[in-house]
């Protein structure tokens, strides 16, 4: 494995996929500032083995495996070699697709992946959104700078690495300073947070937040309402859930949401998954 020292690393990965005329493929989706905090991180790892190149970026626990890929063909030739390079620990592999059984699901199940879990994209259109007026009573605010130790102990502490793409600080702090982190407060404490983005019309829901201390004070619906307001001119809402949190799925709809036809999986090798459940 060689470490990626460039962004253009990454272009000419992709360009080399390409260069074989076939339908290629490939996971990797990170916007270019994310790639840089990574780079200059010295944690986005590069190999390249027949018409494949896997991206490996290390984390504590586990590795996100990435490809650029000439076809399926060649991906299914070129993991055994990956995999015998590997960092140990977890192997990570998101497959984002409009199918239920999509055919790149059993290529990572004939080489030791097995299905850790699946999330289901949800939307709405700005006019089907609903929210409970009785969630005014808690208060929210951008969050400021001094927030963002908490609010990433906290990311870090409810969610799973192994399914979120957890943020970096500087990644927080970015959302911060673009006023898209929203917060509430109660007795100094962190009692929930909304993170989204904005892409022309489209409004991103990427982390919403209650923590359990605070639940049913409609700490959730308030941070919503706000949520909505800073996305008013933005003509669709989307996000992505776990497919088996029932209770959250519900609770989403309940706000206007439904389910989308695009999903993604989240594989991990298959030894150390077993591994992990006994």
């Amino acid at each position: 494995m060689q470490l990626v020292e460039s962004y253009s690393d990454i272009h000419r990965a992709h360009s080399f996929a390409k260069s074989f005329r076939k339908k290629s493929i490939t996971n990797f989706f990170l916007q270019e500032e994310d790639c840089l905090t990574l780079i200059r991180d010295k944690v986005l790892f590069q190999y390249q083995t027949g018409e494949v190149v896997f991206l490996i970026r290390k984390n504590s626990v586990h590795s996100n495996i990435y490809f650029y890929a000439s076809s399926f063909e060649s991906l299914n030739v070129s993991l055994p070699d990956l995999l015998s390079h590997a960092p140990a620990g977890n192997l990570v592999i998101d497959i984002v697709a409009r199918e239920e059984k999509p055919e790149l699901l059993e290529v990572l199940q004939n080489h030791g992946f097995a299905l850790y879990t699946s999330l289901v994209r949800m939307s709405a259109p700005r006019e089907s959104m609903k929210v409970s007026e009785e969630g005014k009573q808690a208060s929210t605010k951008e969050a400021e700078i001094s927030l963002i130790p908490d609010i990433h102990k906290l990311l870090h502490t409810y969610f799973n690495p192994l399914s979120e793409q957890l943020p970096t600080i500087e990644k927080l702090e970015a959302w911060a300073a673009a006023k898209s982190l929203l917060v509430c407060e109660i007795n100094g404490q962190t009692a929930g947070f909304i993170i989204y983005e904005i892409n022309g019309q489209t409004q991103y829901l990427r982390y919403w937040f209650v923590h359990p201390e605070f639940r049913n004070r409609k700490v959730g619906s308030a941070l919503f309402r706000h949520f909505l307001a800073k996305g008013k001119d933005s003509v669709r809402k989307i996000f992505w859930v776990v497919r088996s949190n029932d209770n959250a799925i519900k609770r989403y709809k309940h706000y206007g949401f439904l389910e989308e036809n695009m999903f993604n999986f989240v594989m991990i090798n298959k030894q150390e998954h077993e591994r992990e459940n006994n």
